[in-house]
Formats: structure tokens, sequence, C-alpha cells
């Protein structure tokens, strides 16, 4: 689960640099993580674990959002 937290963090645009951490880093924007779309005739454990990623990255997602909304709300009250 922290691989794919720091992935989100490297990923996200950060309004102090106007970029993403990601871009920063390597000078490209990051690669793009699709969500998994279910074929017929992929192997039920391979369906299971692409829909899981897709679940905790959505739920990653949200969760760093909110700290990044506390941490503003923090800083303007400075």
């Amino acid at each position: 689960m922290l691989s794919w937290a720091e992935y989100w963090h490297n990923t996200a645009y950060h309004t102090s640099t106007g970029m993403t951490l990601f871009r920063v880093v390597y000078g490209r924007e990051p690669p793009k993580i699709l969500p998994y779309v279910s074929q017929a005739d992929d192997p039920l454990s391979v369906q299971e674990q692409l829909l899981s990623r897709d679940d905790l990255l959505q739920k990653l997602k949200s969760i760093l959002q909110k700290a990044q909304q506390v941490q503003k709300k923090y800083a303007d009250k400075k």
C-alpha cells in the first residue's frame, strides 16, 4: 500500500512547484495507470488483483487529497 501512496503523491499536482514531483525529478509527465477493464477471458485472480488495485488507488487519492486540504488550511492560518 505504501508504494501506491508514494506513487500517487509523486504524480499529483503540487501547487508549490506548479507540477508533479515526478516531473520535477524526471523532467516528464508520469505514466498513466489506466483503470482495469475486465475481460471475460481474464483469469479471476488477475481480475481481483487489478480491481483491488483500482479501489485502493481511489481510496488513497481521496485520503491524500483531504490531507492536502488540511495542510493548506493550516498554512493559510499562519
